[in-house]
Formats: structure tokens, sequence, C-alpha cells
């Protein structure tokens, strides 16, 4: 099931008095790592906007952090970063069946309408997936930390955070595998939130196609 979902636009999109937040030029002196104010998009309000980059953070209404910056192309580049089960339920922790998810597409599209933003969904391409499978636990974290501890997956180097155990591959973090008490994240007590949940994280594009086979964000529900 989808958890974490990075979709990037590329500049397939129309701006239209978007809530983004404009980062200006800081540099004291040019350079040839020095970034520049370039044009960014036209507002019917403030006329021509200029900066280096734009972003909105999430908060309550709009549950997802955007970014718009120059990639090494040369090109803007719009990169929307959601939480599935979040933006539908408020909260990340149901499993998302299909069905579910064409309605997150259904209302991704939407905030960002009411942002200014304007995107062809289908059209978005998958940067980062985080693909999970969560059960109750029945013991304390630790005892399944005792069997963690003896994992030894070639490639990659383990962090340990807490109740957190993830193993990141050394050559190049394109993916990693991370296991947790989703109890403890969530700061919750109840005893129905008493979960483990192990993630396979797809980090990069090109992951994201060698594993899954495709990395448009159009691709899984349309090929039914």
């Amino acid at each position: 099931m989808i958890d974490s979902l990075n979709i990037e636009f590329g500049n397939n999109i129309r701006l239209n008095d978007p809530d983004l937040i404009v980062v200006s030029n800081q540099s004291f002196f040019y350079s040839d790592l020095s970034v520049h104010d370039s044009y960014l998009w036209t507002d019917s309000k403030r006329g021509i906007i200029t900066g280096k980059s734009a972003y909105f953070m999430h908060n309550d209404v709009f549950p997802f952090d955007i970014t718009y910056r120059n990639w090494r192309d040369g090109k803007m580049h719009l990169v929307v970063s959601t939480s599935v089960p979040k933006l539908l339920d408020g909260v990340n922790l149901r499993e998302i069946d299909l069905p579910s998810f064409e309605k997150y597409l259904s209302v991704l599209r939407e905030m960002l309408f009411k942002l200014g933003i304007e995107v062809n969904i289908d059209s978005g391409r998958i940067i980062r997936i985080d693909l999970f499978k969560q059960d109750k636990m029945i013991s304390d974290f630790d005892k399944y930390a005792e069997l963690f501890n003896q994992f030894n997956i070639p490639r990659t180097d383990l962090r340990k955070a807490n109740t957190s155990y993830t193993w990141i591959n050394r050559l190049s973090s394109d993916w990693a595998i991370n296991v947790y008490d989703k109890g403890v994240q969530m700061k919750s007590r109840d005893k129905d939130h008493n979960i483990i949940r192990i993630e396979v994280q797809l980090r990069k594009l090109h992951t994201v196609q060698r594993v899954l086979g495709f990395n448009s964000i159009g691709e899984p529900y349309m090929s039914r």
C-alpha cells in the first residue's frame, strides 16, 4: 500500500495567482555557484514574479508540500510531496485500495486548483514512493528489535533511532527499508495503534521505474 508519494509535474502546469512563497536570491557576491533570481510566473494581481524558487508548506487544510525551482536541465519543475492516507483521512494509518487512490488523485487536483495551480495529474512522474505493509504487534517493539539486529541486508547501512530501523542503500541512497512502531510515530497510546509498519522506500525516479515498471502517476489505475 502507498504511504508517501512525491510527484513531479515539470513545467506542464499553469500557475494562476498561486499561494506560493517566493525565495529571492540572497547571494552577496557573484560566482559560478550563485543562484540568481529569474522569472517564475506572471500573477494577474502582482505582475511578473521573480525569484530563485518558491514553495508551500503543508497545513491542516492542504496537507502536502510544494517546491517549484530550477533543475539541472535548466527548466522549472513543480514537485508535490504528500502522504496518500493523510490527505484522505487526516492521519497516516489506513491502507489505501485502488478506488481510494483514484479519489486521492481527484482530491489532490482540487486542492492544487484552490491554491492556483492547474496540473494534469495523470502526466505527473513519481520521483519517490513509499510502499508499506503493517500489522498489530503481539509484543513490545523491543522484542522485534532483537530480530532486526540480526538482519544482514547486503549493500546497506543500518540506522537506528529509538523505535525505528532503516536500512539504506549505501551506493546511492536510492532505496531504503524502514521498520518502525507506528503508534510511537503517531504519539498515540491507543491500543488500536499498537502497529508495526514495514516500508520500502523508492527514492528516485529511475528506481521507481526499475522496480515498478512505470513512473507515471496515471499508469497504476489507467492500465486496469
